[in-house]
This record gives C-alpha cells, structure tokens and sequence, in this order.
C-alpha cells in the first residue's frame, strides 16, 4: 500500500473510532442536602410537607432517619423516570436545523399509555383522588426542596391527623372513568412508594405516587404481586370514584399531564429534552367538576390563581425562571437524571405557596442543594435584564406564618393563606450572597457566597460560573 493510501486509510480509521457509537458522560459527586433538609437515603430528597417537624426530629437524632415523617421519604425527583438517552454515537443537535448529529425529535415521544390509548374526548373529574372527608390540607405544585431545585411539576394531597397515622389509612380513587395502565413499587429504605398511572383519553394522564398499597383489584391484574423496584403495564378499567389503591402519613404527589397543553413558561424547551412531561403538567382544578372543584379549593393552602401552582416562570430575556449551568446538559444534569443530576441547575422564582415572596434555589449551594428567601423581597426578577448590572441578593432561611396569629406555620394543618416570612431581621439570620449578573438575553454569570453580607461582596471572583436557558 502507498503511503498516500496508508494516510488516507489511518484518517478513515481514526474518524470512525471517534464517532462511533460512543457516549462519555462525566459524573458529579453526590449532593447531601444542608441544615434541615439532609438526608440519610441517598435515593430519597424531602419534600416540602412536614419540614419543620423533619428539623426537629433530624436535630433530636440526626444519625437516624425518621419513619414516619411526611416528605422524608419522597423521591429524588418526579416519579416518571426521563427517557433514556439515546445511545447514538452523534450529539445531540443544538437546533432543529442542525446537521452532523442526532435531531432531538427521533426521541420516542412521551405517550404513558405505550401506545394503546383510548379516546380523545374531554374528561372532567367527578370524584376526589382522597376522600374529601379523609383531607387535611391541599399544596400546589411549584415547590423547591432539596434536590428539587427547580418548581416541581405535582401537587399534593396530605390526609387528617398526618403525620401519626398508619400506613393504609386513607383512600385513594380515580377521579374519573379510565383505565389503569401502570403500576410501580419503589423501595426507598423502610419504605415502599407505590404509584399508578390512569388514562382518561389519548392526551389526559394523572399519576398518583406516595401510595401504601394498590387496591385488590390492582393486584390480581398484577399477577398477585409487584416486587420491590418493579413496573408493571396493563389496562384495567376504573370506575369513577373506584378505590384504586391506599395511602398512609406521606399522603400522595399528585400529576396531571394534558398532552393538549405545552407550558409556554419555558424558553428553551429543548433544556427539558428528557422530561417531556414536565411540559405538560396541568392544573388539576381546571378538569374537577362542581361541587369537587369548591371542595378542593376550601383545603388549598395557595390563594392567588393559579391555584394548583406553576412551574414555568422564564421570560426571555429577563432573570426570572429556570437556569443550567453551560455544559451540564440542561435539566437532565452531566449524570443523567441520577444523583446529584440537579447540581447544575439555577432557580429564581416565586413561592410556590405564596406567590408574591422571591424564592431562590440553587443546586451547587456548598453542602448540598439549598433554598432560600431574599431579604427585603427585592429586587423583583422579572425586572432584571441584561441591562440591569450586577445584582445582589441577601438569602434568608424560608420560612411562613399563619396570618391570623403570626406564628410559625407547622405545616401539618390546613390555613387559608399562609404567608412567606423568610427570616429577615433575625440575628444572624442571612446564609449568604447570591451575585448575579445577565450578560445576554439568555446568558447569566453567578457566584454564591455561603455566610457574606451583601456589604462584604464587592464583585465576582475567579469562581462565578455561567448559566444558560
């Protein structure tokens, strides 16, 4: 062989290799949560009911995980897991019109029914998902805690006497004639998060999880049984109002996914590639029919519409919303939906509870993913833009009250409007300073400082770190 034909065979050779088929994905380190919210079960991240009452059990026994906590044993993230990434040799394509690599819309399309749905019709919901008699308290969507750092995509149902009830007590329903079309048990330490999947029609889904038990009609089409981290899909017609399974002190995380609907809060929803989901969460109430839309609304802590919460606060080109940091690959995280997969992601937003307080979540806060307050609920994020310089915000540890006594909120109890009070004007009572600074319609540079005053931060250092949608 010429050298010539040798040279041009060796290039041939080398670009295979380095297009073929191979995926590196890097990896980030674990996360423990700070202060009140670490966890003991690295599957697990608490969720936002009972978290006071989980501080003060984590600050009697902080070697212990309590059992019997609501929000304790709530998983990482949402309960439908991100599609698989493709395992393709090319990148993924930056723009639909983009050649070289592989085009986003090949992914399998977000259909929980597999393929076999029934119906287009409109459904409106008859019958509450807990007996209305058995509830406590309703909370939105929209919430931050822990490793969910940016507003998730359920609400929440807690039960009467929560959190000192046993495992079972409550019933669970379908809102509606439909079928169930999945079922899953997840271990996550002592306990086991069982979740369902009901179809109403071809684009109307919810998804109940934080269940005890499946009803036993459910098990007999599961075969009698379901193992520890086990899925099963089948069709099983319910009735509205059936009792499809029960649930204990973690009450249950509520979904509804309207395939009809795409948020249109988000700026880039290619950042959501994996979760499509997320981009169809609804609002529960808009499909609940009277008297079961009044029912619920009387045991819903958020006042101001939506009442069901939001998630999807970007408005381009301004500071408010969601942010990943540049080259972590959007909300998927560099581990791929795993632990610690949230480390890259950015939140400024508002209470989910109480709407008009800033909320600020961060996923590389030092210690493990935080959430805070800002002091003085100023300035407004959705007034920031790329001409607004650099911004500070004070962080305060959250915190609500009960208007009608200005006392701490337990969060075990219903109250009709609960107010967002982080702790400012407390001793000691900022966590630290948030820099921030929009250079560009969709570009951000940041920088925390952990336990700094706003007079001690005079600019960003070697350690700020850039942000897109």
């Amino acid at each position: 062989m010429s050298a010539p034909i040798k040279i041009i065979f060796l290039v041939i050779v080398v670009v295979v290799i380095s297009t073929g088929g191979f995926l590196v994905l890097h990896t980030a380190q674990p996360q423990k949560m700070s202060g009140d919210l670490q966890k003991e079960t690295p599957e697990k991240q608490p969720e936002p009911q009972q978290t006071a009452l989980l501080s003060e059990e984590l600050q009697k026994n902080p070697k212990e995980t309590p059992k019997q906590l609501p929000g304790q044993t709530k998983k990482p993230q949402e309960s439908s897991k991100p599609i698989s990434a493709p395992t393709r040799g090319l990148p993924d394509c930056p723009t639909p019109t983009a050649t070289g690599c592989h085009q986003i819309s090949e992914q399998r399309s977000f259909d929980p029914s597999g393929g076999k749905c029934v119906g287009t019709s409109a459904v409106m919901f008859g019958a509450s998902p807990f007996r209305i008699d058995q509830i406590e308290l309703v909370e939105p969507m929209g919430q931050m805690v822990g490793g969910h750092v940016t507003p998730i995509d359920h609400g929440y149902i807690f039960g009467k006497g929560t959190p000192d009830v046993l495992p079972d007590t409550f019933d669970i329903q379908s809102p509606a004639k439909g079928y169930v079309v999945s079922i899953s048990r997840t271990q996550r330490g002592d306990f086991s998060d069982h979740a369902m999947t009901i179809e109403f029609s071809c684009t109307l889904f919810i998804q109940y999880s934080n269940m005890t038990s499946f009803s036993a009609r459910i098990m007999a089409a599961a075969g009698g049984s379901v193992g520890p981290n086990e899925t099963k899909n089948f069709r099983v017609p319910m009735e509205e109002g059936e009792l499809v399974g029960r649930t204990g002190a973690y009450g249950i995380d509520l979904y509804v996914w309207d395939l009809n609907k795409t948020l249109t809060g988000f700026v880039n929803p290619a950042s959501y590639k994996y979760q499509e989901s997320k981009l169809h969460s609804s609002q529960f109430f808009d499909y609940a029919k009277e008297p079961l839309k009044t029912e619920l609304l009387s045991k819903t802590i958020r006042q101001l519409e939506p009442r069901f919460g939001k998630i999807d606060y970007d408005i381009d080109g301004r500071l408010v919303g969601n942010w990943f940091q540049i080259g972590t690959g959007g909300y998927l995280g560099l581990n791929r939906g795993g632990e610690g997969y949230w480390t890259g992601h950015l939140s400024i937003v508002y209470d989910a509870l109480d709407p008009l307080g800033i909320a600020v979540s961060i996923g590389n806060w030092p210690g493990g993913a935080a959430q805070f307050g800002v002091r003085g609920n100023t300035p407004d994020p959705k007034n920031i833009g790329a001409d607004s310089g650099v911004i500070k915000y004070e962080l305060l540890q959250q915190d609500w009250i009960d208007p009608k006594t200005g006392q701490r909120w337990d969060r075990r109890h219903f109250i009709p409007d609960a107010k967002y009070r982080p702790t400012d004007g407390v001793p000691n009572a900022v966590r630290g300073v948030l820099l921030l600074q929009m250079t560009g319609p969709r570009m951000l540079k940041m920088e925390t400082f952990p336990g700094e005053s706003a007079d001690h931060v005079s600019g960003f250092t070697e350690n700020a770190r850039l942000y897109e949608r």
